[in-house]
């Protein structure tokens, strides 16, 4: 059975930027200065959006003069950053519910510098006080550590039209239980890292056990949206990664997207290499995604969700040469966790696939997903044992020990009362961030 979706056709995507800013536009319009000032004067009294929000240009991209215009903004303004490659080296944060974006076709280019292991050059703080937008800026791996974007769902943040080049974690999202949802929509993320992960979604570490407390909100809004983006790599032969990774409580939807050269998730276990706090992803929906792997390509699987629960459906899969020809599911096997070892040696095992709400039966559900136009189904798969755990759970146990089919999960069965959320993301309402007037020329796909 295929599922069956409810389509929003009002959002505007695919910026094609301000160019009109820039000196290419300037010429080819071949207006003075005085004709485009008395053009936004006269647009000014014609546009809610423009009476409602102010337009602030920044004088460059550098990093001062972005902070500059940032800290002079009020809420519902539009930021606009102008063409040129600017190196940032340190954190932006914005804590308004503002409008950032670039300008031209990628002509907006900032290079990462900054060095912060978790942390993000260009970031929306969780006091933003509503939601934010970031758009039509190009970010480019430098010498920094740190990733490119960072925001949590807490406001109704949109990340769209965005472009990626060669980083190994590009953008860092943050699931908060119990707020709305937030989206991450039309973005291009390319790289020549090996083993990236590109997008990381994390939940609340200081109250990520609440995800585990409460109850599914599968099909519902309260959720990360990653849709619409493209995933690629530049490089074959060394290990592929994945596009999204999640940890601590997540939850997060992945639809409508193209991902090439990687695996398409990954839905990491509690306590993930042995740190103390880390409870494991939560729940999941997987979706109309088209994804492709080359023989090149040193990947040995589609998806691995560890832990959790959700759907997987409807996604196209295409391997070309070698490849791998399951969806994998990879089963608890007691991994340095936090519980100690013992709460771990049976099953069920803490957070692990097939479990939702204190711990209480939750399958996960795969229909329809072709791969080479042929049936694809969930095959469970070990994971390596740890030693240290040896003494109090006995020798190696087998991967069906820790989950069964028709009990954790589900081949070929859509989940019964099931349904996806709008697609795509509903956007435009109060609770959302002001657009940028139509002359930044905005297409309708």
């Amino acid at each position: 059975m295929v599922q069956s979706e409810i389509h929003n056709k009002s959002r505007s995507v695919s910026v094609h930027g301000p160019e009109m800013f820039g000196k290419g536009m300037m010429d080819n319009m071949k207006i003075s200065r005085a004709i485009f000032v008395t053009f936004l004067l006269l647009y000014s009294l014609l546009s809610v959006e423009i009476v409602q929000a102010g337009m602030i240009f920044a004088s460059s991209c550098s990093e001062s003069d972005v902070v500059l215009a940032i800290n002079s903004s009020e809420k519902g303004d539009i930021v606009v950053l102008p063409e040129g490659v600017c190196t940032w080296s340190d954190n932006i944060s914005i804590s308004n519910s503002i409008t950032v974006t670039g300008s031209g076709n990628n002509e907006t280019v900032i290079i990462n510098n900054y060095d912060s292991n978790n942390g993000s050059t260009l970031s929306i703080s969780g006091n933003s006080g509503g939601p934010v937008r970031i758009t039509n800026i190009k970010f480019v791996k430098g010498t920094g550590t740190s990733r490119a974007v960072g925001a949590s769902n807490k406001y109704n943040h949109e990340l769209d039209n965005l472009y990626f080049e060669n980083f190994g974690t590009a953008v860092q999202l943050y699931h908060v239980e119990l707020s709305t949802g937030a989206v991450f929509h039309n973005n291009t993320l390319v790289t020549n890292a090996s083993n990236a992960e590109i997008i990381h979604i994390w939940g609340d570490q200081s109250a990520e056990n609440s995800a585990w407390e409460n109850p599914s909100k599968l099909g519902t809004h309260s959720m990360w949206f990653i849709e619409d983006n493209t995933f690629s790599k530049t490089s074959f032969g060394n290990v592929s990664g994945y596009a999204v990774g999640m940890f601590y409580g997540s939850r997060v939807v992945i639809r409508h997207n193209s991902i090439e050269g990687m695996y398409i998730f990954d839905a990491h276990e509690g306590n993930y290499g042995g740190v103390s706090g880390r409870r494991g992803a939560r729940e999941w929906e997987v979706y109309n995604n088209d994804w492709v792997v080359n023989s090149g390509d040193a990947i040995d699987k589609i998806i691995q969700p560890r832990a959790g629960s959700g759907v997987i459906y409807n996604n196209v899969l295409t391997k070309i040469g070698i490849g791998p020809s399951i969806l994998h599911l990879l089963a608890w096997k007691p991994y340095s966790p936090l519980y100690g070892c013992a709460k771990n040696c049976d099953y069920p095992a803490y957070d692990q696939i097939g479990r939702g709400k204190d711990q209480s039966s939750q399958p996960v559900y795969e229909w329809n997903n072709l791969l080479n136009n042929e049936n694809v189904d969930f095959k469970i798969q070990g994971r390596p044992y740890d030693p240290t755990c040896e003494a109090a759970c006995g020798p190696e146990p087998l991967p069906g020990d820790f989950g069964t089919e028709t009990v954790d999960w589900y081949n070929d069965l859509q989940k019964p009362g099931y349904s996806a959320f709008i697609y795509p993301y509903p956007l435009g309402s109060d609770n959302i961030a002001p657009a940028p007037p139509s002359f930044l020329n905005f297409e309708s796909n």
